[in-house]
């Protein structure tokens, strides 16, 4: 049972750290695209 459990233990451990690194890249990818947005917003002068 307690190579089962470390097994167990190891899979958990990986699936944590992919969903991490999703959650951290789609957080990155949201902020760099707001931050796109409000700058091609705050560039052209001309519209105002």
């Amino acid at each position: 049972m307690s190579v089962f459990a470390v097994f167990l233990a190891i899979v958990a451990g990986l699936m944590a750290i992919a969903l991490v690194a999703l959650f951290v890249t789609l957080v990155v990818l949201a902020v760099r695209a707001r931050g796109k947005r409000r700058s091609v917003q705050y560039r052209p002068g001309a519209e105002r």
